[in-house]
């Protein structure tokens, strides 16, 4: 079973017609008919009544119905938030104490960007103190400081003496 079925099938409870759906779908009567074959054969159950009037759903055919619609609505918002996902920016939030922006930030800015296309940077500039605050509250990705820091509270990694 797989989305395409799902869609021919609910084509034809919308149109209560195989060669309505089928006209709708802009496919032939025939690849319509022995798709909605594959799929009851798949589920071991007849999806359809046959009638000279047309066709309706099934028991069987009616819970499909309901399936099918959440399990298309589904896909559509998986769809979605990939793209939403694959267009987004990541973003990274630098703390820099005083005077830090200047005489390292731009070397070490330049080279995160480098290395990371398409990187949407925002920098905060703080006190030494309120750098390591801004880190311990999560308000920054990393924080840069002159002055010393608690090495029990963070990673450290020495950039420039």
């Amino acid at each position: 079973m797989d989305c395409k079925q799902l869609r021919y099938f609910l084509a034809i409870c919308e149109h209560g017609s195989i060669s309505k759906a089928a006209e709708n779908l802009f496919i032939s009567q025939q690849a319509l008919s022995s798709s909605i074959a594959r799929l009851e054969t798949e589920l071991h159950a007849t999806l359809f009544y046959r009638t000279s009037k047309g066709v309706y759903p099934t028991r069987e055919g009616i819970y499909l119905k309901e399936k099918s619609q959440q399990m298309l609505s589904i896909e559509e918002h998986i769809l979605q938030d990939i793209g939403t996902l694959q267009n987004a920016q990541p973003n990274l939030i630098l703390g820099c104490a005083y005077g830090v922006t200047g005489e390292l930030a731009n070397k070490l800015i330049n080279r995160i960007l480098l290395h990371e296309n398409g990187l949407q940077l925002k920098i905060r500039e703080y006190t030494d103190l309120d750098c390591d605050k801004a880190v311990l509250k999560e308000e920054v990705d990393i924080g840069i400081a002159i002055g010393p820091i608690d090495p029990t509270l963070f990673c450290l990694c020495e950039i420039k003496k």
